[in-house]
């Protein structure tokens, strides 16, 4: 049986399983006598990067010199997944992807979309359920707790948006720890390269926030002005501009947005290592399972876009690194292909926590040894804009497909990583194989969706006018 077909029959027995594990851990963390976790259980740290491509870090690329020398000195005590993909490249239906371990259309929480159904258990709520102080803390409104985010946690706080984000999300986590001991779970979510807007930044026009250091070494004017068009649209608005326009942009423009965006990596790295020395001072960063992973990258019209919408690496490939406590199994790197659905189940079973029965992640722990076999070769993603358009991508090869439409894309990552060439009319075969695949996983998704939604407070519901209005210019909402 080839395994996307043992996938389908999985999601086709999630309905079935998952009401008796819902009993299960939600008398565990709702009920009067909710146990304790034992003191020397490892805390656990899952740090979300937004808007980070994977191609940002020297531990990833070997570039030197390296952007990213904090988390390059991070990755060398966790396992590298050089593989690593999302589900879809939105803040949203990705971090709720994480959560659940299953797939956006099962979850169903998109925007405009239903908050996540009580029908699903997340990870803070599992953790909590076993005895562990939780904690989120987060810096976008994507990851409101009406969306379902919130469930689960003991704090859930979302800061407000400022000039930089890394160091107040650092500052409430330190805080947090002291006041709340051992075990934790921390979930932190840093805002700092996504791109920019007006509110909170006063008179800084760039598409992506930079330091007065770093806009004057790349010859960019102390107000940005150049990055706003005829109207005035500037920020986020100015790259939304362009492409609704189809406006040209020569080569040369398109590399300075982009080196906007990575001059924000050093003063995000330098942070986390802030962090990190702070997490070993209080004696906490040996024992603790840490990973730093990211919801998306970012599109610099790679494929004729800017943000990111779109399942082509640029915008689906992003950083994971797990370090397990006492450093276990550091420096190991792992090239096959993974998904951030696959953290819930690998983060239960390394704390010998039981995994929900029917998640569509497995566990990465698999493929560190111990004569365990890996059964995934594939990895599903989703257009964030386009919800009929889906990547299913392999060691070697992707598909890119417009289901509505008809229209694919066939690309061979190993003589074309940068998805230029597209050969669906000359290896037909292939592309067919391919699509069978990809639709059986989906629509085996949507019956799962379909049959687990319940008609719920809508989506549109859960963002204030103010919200609503602010992720406008950020593209997110039409």
């Amino acid at each position: 049986m080839q395994n996307e077909d043992r996938r389908a029959v999985s999601i086709r027995s999630f309905a079935r399983c998952v009401a008796m594990s819902l009993v299960c851990s939600f008398v565990a963390s709702c009920g009067p006598s909710a146990p304790t976790a034992d003191p020397n259980a490892p805390s656990v740290i899952l740090i979300s990067l937004d808007t980070c491509r994977a191609d940002l870090f020297g531990a990833l690329t070997g570039e030197e010199p390296s952007r990213t020398p904090s988390l390059d000195r991070f990755a060398a005590d966790a396992v590298t997944f050089d593989h690593a993909f999302v589900q879809a490249p939105h803040t949203l239906p990705s971090h709720m992807s994480m959560m659940t371990s299953v797939y956006p259309d099962v979850h169903g929480v998109k925007p405009d979309r239903d908050p996540l159904s009580e029908s699903f258990v997340t990870l803070p709520e599992i953790l909590h359920g076993a005895g562990y102080r939780t904690v989120g803390l987060v810096t976008s409104e994507w990851l409101k707790p009406e969306f379902g985010f919130g469930r689960g946690f003991d704090v859930y706080e979302r800061l407000p948006h400022e000039r930089t984000y890394a160091d107040r999300v650092n500052t409430e986590a330190l805080r947090q720890i002291e006041r709340h001991r051992l075990p934790f779970f921390l979930f932190l979510h840093y805002y700092d390269l996504h791109s920019d807007f007006e509110h909170g930044r006063v008179g800084n026009k760039l598409p992506y926030y930079s330091s007065p250091a770093a806009r004057e070494r790349l010859g960019i004017s102390a107000d940005g002005q150049e990055f706003c068009d005829g109207e005035g649209q500037c920020n986020t608005r100015y790259l939304m501009a362009m492409d609704r326009e189809r406006q040209p942009l020569s080569p040369a423009r398109i590399h300075l947005i982009h080196d906007l965006y990575r001059a924000a990596v050093p003063e995000l790295d330098a942070e986390m290592g802030k962090f990190f020395d702070a997490l070993k001072r209080q004696g906490l960063y040996d024992d603790a399972l840490i990973v730093v992973t990211s919801d998306h990258g970012e599109e610099f019209r790679e494929h004729g876009r800017f943000i990111h919408s779109q399942p082509y690496d640029e915008t689906t490939h992003v950083p994971l690194f797990i370090k397990f406590p006492h450093s276990r199994k550091a420096g190991t790197r792992v090239s096959r292909v993974v998904e951030t659905v696959d953290l819930m189940p690998t983060l239960l079973e390394a704390l010998k926590l039981d995994v929900p029965d029917g998640v569509q992640g497995e566990s990465l722990l698999d493929l560190l040894g111990d004569g365990r076999t890996w059964t995934k070769d594939a990895v599903l993603s989703e257009d964030s804009i386009t919800w009929t358009r889906y990547g299913l991508r392999t060691d070697g090869v992707k598909l890119i497909m417009d289901l509505k439409t008809g229209h694919r894309e066939l690309y061979d990552l190993a003589a074309d990583p940068g998805e230029t060439t597209n050969l669906a009319d000359e290896r037909p075969d292939l592309a067919d194989e391919m699509e069978g695949r990809l639709e059986r996983l989906v629509r085996a998704n949507r019956r799962l969706g379909r049959a687990f939604a319940d008609g719920t407070v809508s989506g549109k519901d859960v963002l204030s006018g103010e919200e609503r209005k602010r992720l406008e210019s950020l593209g997110y909402v039409n």
